[in-house]
Parts: structure tokens; C-alpha cells; sequence
């Protein structure tokens, strides 16, 4: 009697540090997303508005071409009607124009210049945060790596055995399926999921299993996009597959 309360008490402190780290790696998991996500979504507003001005910029740049082009336009038929001595208007002044003109066209090209090449940085620190935060979420997976790869088995397997122990750890599952669904990562295959090999996504118990042959999912695995992070471990029998 007392051995089986012992067994209880060491059970139940070990469930408990089990579910305490749960915890703690997904909310550190959760903080570092939440963080990264806004500082690239600063960059972004940062990049729109900056793209808007340079828009801007070039809007002008058109304008005062139109109005250089209307003035070369309008000047033969200013010689062609010089104006009258008796008006005594001022003579024009071609160079000045010229010069204020060139002046304007000198400012707007150096502020264009400036823009592109603000805009030419903030693209670069958005693929630079892209390539942190993809480095920190592979970082984090790898150290919960066989908590998200069997978590999926193990609910299995209660599922099956509903009078196991471990049923109460199924719940605290739930944050790590959300926290692979945030990231975006893919689940390849489902546990105790009979499915055909592919060695380019799974990793067999034996070396002879050919390439399209019947094997059931052990444990699943996880890709990013085209990256595969871990491949899902496969049997050819479901027995295996259960660990029993």
C-alpha cells in the first residue's frame, strides 16, 4: 500500500514538472513570435510609406517634364509675336528659368535617390527579420522536437487506452498544435496513419522498406514550406507503429 502511494505522489510530480515545462517553452515560444511579428509588420508600414512618397515623387517629376515640354512648345510662337516696345515688358530671362528649372530637377532626382535607397534598406532589414524569426522558430522546434513529433502518438494511444495515466496530459497538448499552426509548419502524415513510403519525408525502422510500399506513421514529422524539419518516422506494421 504504501509502495502504490509513493508510486502516486512520484507520478503525479512528475506530471506536474512535465506540464510546467509545457507551459513555460510555449509561452517563450509564443513571446518571441508575438515580438518578431511586430517589429516586421513595423518594417512593412515603414516600407508602404516610403514607396508612397517615392510615388509622389515621381508623380512631380512627370509634371514639371509636361511643363518643360508645353514651354519648348510655346517659345516659337513667343519669337514669332515678340511683344510691343510700347508695353516695355521685361526682357525674359531664358538662362535664369533654365537654372531654376535644372535647380528643381536636381532636388527631386536627390530626393528620389534618397528614397529608393531608404526603400533599398528597409527591404533589406524585412528579409533580414524574415531570416531571424525563421532561424529562432527552427531553434525553438528543434528543442521541443519530440514533444511535437509524439504528442500526436500519444493522444493516439489514450484514445485507444482511455484507462492509461496519461489521460490528463492530453489537454496540455493543445498549445504546442496551436503554436506549429502559428508558425505555419505542416504535419506530414497522422499517427498510426497508413500511408505509401516516401523516403524524401519519412524515415523507416528498416533499411529494406521500398520506395510506395505500406507503412503506418510511428511518429509524425514537420516541414517549413519546402524544408523538411524532421521526417515522420514509419513502420511496416501497426503493431510497431504502437509500441506494443
Amino acid at each position: 500500500m504504501r509502495d502504490n502511494t509513493n508510486l502516486f505522489w512520484f507520478g503525479f510530480l512528475l506530471e506536474f514538472v512535465f506540464v510546467l515545462a509545457i507551459v513555460k517553452l510555449v509561452d517563450l515560444g509564443s513571446n518571441s513570435n508575438d515580438k518578431l511579428n511586430a517589429e516586421r509588420n513595423r518594417l512593412r508600414r515603414e516600407y508602404e510609406r516610403l514607396k508612397q512618397a517615392l510615388e509622389q515623387k515621381a508623380e512631380l517629376t512627370q509634371e514639371n517634364l509636361r511643363l518643360q515640354a508645353l514651354q519648348q512648345r510655346n517659345e516659337p510662337l513667343t519669337q514669332a509675336h515678340p511683344p510691343q516696345p510700347i508695353l516695355q515688358e521685361p526682357e525674359p530671362q531664358p538662362e535664369r528659368l533654365s537654372n531654376d528649372y535644372v535647380q528643381r530637377q536636381q532636388a527631386l532626382q536627390q530626393e528620389n535617390d534618397r528614397l529608393t535607397q531608404e526603400c533599398s534598406q528597409l527591404r533589406q532589414a524585412l528579409r533580414q527579420q524574415e531570416a531571424i524569426t525563421t532561424t529562432v522558430r527552427h531553434s525553438l522546434f528543434k528543442q521541443l522536437q519530440t514533444l511535437f513529433t509524439h504528442y500526436p502518438s500519444i493522444s493516439k494511444i489514450v484514445e485507444a487506452k482511455p484507462d492509461l495515466p496519461a489521460k490528463g496530459l492530453i489537454p496540455m497538448f493543445v498549445p504546442l498544435g496551436n503554436l506549429i499552426r502559428s508558425w505555419g509548419y505542416e504535419q506530414i502524415g497522422a499517427a498510426w496513419e497508413q500511408v505509401a513510403y516516401d523516403p524524401k519525408c519519412h524515415q523507416p525502422d528498416a533499411p529494406d522498406i521500398e520506395t510506395g510500399a505500406l507503412v503506418y506513421v510511428r511518429f509524425v514529422g514537420y516541414r517549413d514550406g519546402d524544408t523538411i524539419l524532421c521526417p515522420a518516422k514509419v513502420s511496416r506494421t501497426l503493431t510497431k507503429a504502437i509500441g506494443v
